[in-house]
């Protein structure tokens, strides 16, 4: 599949503002590895093909999107950008095109301001959203703001095991580039490379 990226520019003004989410990480003790050490991590052959993987948070898109929607209807904003992609799919309901169209159903209810859920990369995977990133020489967008993983290390480096760090770590090899993120483990990144490139 050849993609076809069309760059255009795009002026709009987005102010910054951080939500305190802890209470996600409270009501799932004891139910999701994303915010409860004591749940041992899963691997990605652990994961797939579970409709409930360990690492998924309850609600979690559907809480975020209604705050984002909140905050978007109180700045008179009709727009909330997610970025969801088709890698998502294999273990969370909450990261389908489907889902975003149900929640585009509830949103539409507003009398005043019709707000919008999209996600521009619903429909791709990790590969394609490198293979754009890769055209637009993103990779000191990786480098600087970016982390994927789901169990860090005190240092703030990528565990290399996760779901998450598997899939982005095989979607690099495949592209033929190495992940310019740090992880605490070694990555044979020419081995894989040869491996797996597309």
């Amino acid at each position: 599949m050849k993609l076809i990226w069309q760059p255009c520019l795009l002026i709009c003004w987005v102010s910054h503002k951080i939500v305190d989410a802890s209470f996600l990480g409270e009501i799932s003790k004891g139910f999701s590895a994303n915010v409860d050490t004591d749940i041992a991590m899963p691997t990605i052959k652990e994961v797939l093909g579970d409709p409930r993987p360990k690492t998924y948070v309850p609600n979690r898109n559907m809480i975020l999107m209604s705050i984002a929607a909140a905050y978007a209807e109180t700045r008179n904003v009709d727009t909330v950008v997610c970025g969801l992609q088709v890698h998502d799919e294999y273990g969370y309901h909450d990261t389908t095109q489907r889902w975003v169209d149900k929640v585009n159903d509830l949103l539409s209810e507003n009398r005043i301001i019709k707000i919008k859920l999209t996600a521009p990369f619903s429909q791709l995977s990790k590969y394609d959203e490198l293979q754009i990133l890769q055209e637009l020489d993103g990779n000191y967008m990786l480098t600087a703001f970016t982390m994927t993983c789901y169990n860090p290390d005190s240092q703030h480096r990528s565990c290399a095991v996760c779901p998450s760090c598997s899939e982005r770590i095989f979607n690099f090899a495949r592209t033929g580039y190495t992940d310019p993120v740090e992880y605490s483990k070694v990555i044979p990144w020419q081995d894989l490379i040869e491996k797996v490139k597309v």
